[in-house]
């Protein structure tokens, strides 16, 4: 069987027989996510992620299904065919509707039959692992940061690299603004999803880890208090997309996808994903990956930490999946791996700054990997303004360290090495 055959009957699994992958892309293009291109996170100070299992409940909305509406469907003949269905419209993207349903899974079976729909999709969830660690006195200073050093942040800001005029998207729980190290550094109020309200403390939410991931992508640095980040003077935009379970679904994540790209965004950090086989590189074509080949962007997301290989994960266009090492460069053992890793980074010991000032430290788990090199990746696209974002990744690749043991599988590309990238770039 030829690929565009079997990626075609991938998506026949997911949209019902006969339906063509056409279709979902011409939705997809239609709610403006416009043509190019988690993350489970352990805060703990001692104990390792648990292995192969899913805190918060099912990969799945048990309650909540996608569908895919025919444009030819009449409205009259269109609410017979959702009622059959028993669904009622919670949200919609154009002709993408998210409805409530009595059963997901019954919903996606029923719906291909009808006319009035060009397929059906569950709402898929990924995670976050539970904040553990106790918050310390702040006044940490860049000295328990090792992990910059491990990356040769230091040696690029010497070169003036720090990521400005560039937009980061932080798809996570909020980020508060008020804290401190946080003061100054969004570029835009942001949304938060599940409430489809803009800014303000709609966007700062009580959970504690969308503030962490993003402080070490870009806290204020150089200001005499507690922590240092690479890309200190890029712009963050917050984008709440988890629900009051702290999880993140499908549809809250491709709806904070078009808020930034329409403010102008192309990097995005999400630092949530699922274990295999319901990682977000695993196969089974869905909304979220078409959403991405139409993003335009780049997506940093952690690989996961269930230390597993995800033997059927596949590259997917705009993702950039992150691994762990430890301190010592060596693959955290909780760190999922295989062939679609693109970089590793530090996941362990990791302190930094959270909710109102306090400093958290001893954090570990691929959800704060990814944000470094996210971090690392604003540096180099703001050091290359007029390069196209794959070119800036391939200078990422091409400078990044390979430790003793490489193996791509663990380590993709390896670890950044910021000093090395922005000695090769336009603008030093």
């Amino acid at each position: 069987m030829n690929d565009k055959i079997e990626k075609q009957n991938r998506l026949e699994r997911i949209t019902g027989a006969g339906q063509k992958i056409a279709t979902v892309a011409f939705l997809v293009s239609s709610i403006g996510l416009l043509s190019p291109l988690s993350a489970l996170a352990q805060v703990s100070g001692a104990p390792a992620p648990s292995r192969g299992t899913e805190p918060g409940g099912p990969n799945i909305k048990p309650d909540q299904a996608i569908l895919f509406i025919n444009p030819k469907a009449k409205p009259l003949p269109l609410q017979k065919s959702l009622k059959k269905l028993g669904a009622t419209k919670l949200d919609t993207m154009g002709n993408i509707w998210l409805v409530h349903v009595g059963s997901a899974e019954a919903a996606v079976a029923l719906a291909p039959k009808d006319p009035n729909f060009l397929g059906a999709q569950v709402n898929h969830v990924y995670y976050p692992q539970q904040f553990t660690s106790k918050p310390n006195d702040p006044g940490f200073a860049y000295g328990q940061q090792s992990y910059l050093q491990q990356m040769n942040v230091p040696a690029s800001w010497g070169e003036g690299a720090a990521g400005g005029g560039v937009k980061v998207g932080i798809l996570d729980t909020g980020i508060d603004s008020n804290s401190p190290e946080m003061a100054n550094r969004l570029a835009d109020p942001g949304m938060n999803v599940p409430l489809k309200k803009i800014g303000g403390e709609e966007t700062s939410t009580s959970f504690g880890h969308g503030t962490f991931v993003a402080a070490l992508l870009g806290c204020a640095t150089n200001n005499g208090k507690d922590f240092a980040s690479p890309a200190f003077e890029s712009g963050l935009i917050p984008v709440v997309v988890t629900d009051s379970t702290g999880n993140a679904t499908e549809w809250n994540i491709v709806r904070g996808l078009r808020y930034i790209k329409k403010k102008g965004c192309a990097i995005a950090n999400l630092s949530y994903n699922a274990n295999p086989p319901n990682s977000i590189s695993d196969p089974g074509p869905s909304f979220l990956h078409h959403a991405l080949k139409h993003f335009g962007g780049l997506v940093f997301v952690a690989v996961g930490n269930g230390g597993m290989q995800d033997e059927k994960a596949e590259p997917r266009e705009g993702l950039v999946p992150i691994g762990g090492v430890d301190p010592n460069s060596n693959p955290s053992s909780f760190s999922n791996y295989g062939s679609h890793v693109m970089f590793s980074a530090p996941a362990e010991n990791i302190n930094n700054t959270g909710i109102g000032g306090a400093v958290y430290v001893g954090a570990s788990g691929t959800s704060f990997a990814a944000p470094l090199v996210a971090g690392i990746f604003a540096q180099l696209v703001a050091a290359n303004p007029k390069q196209p974002l794959t070119t800036v990744l391939q200078l990422m690749q091409s400078t990044a360290k390979h430790p003793s043991g490489f193996d791509t599988t663990k380590y993709g590309a390896g670890i950044p090495d910021a000093g090395a990238a922005i000695a090769k770039s336009d603008i030093r």
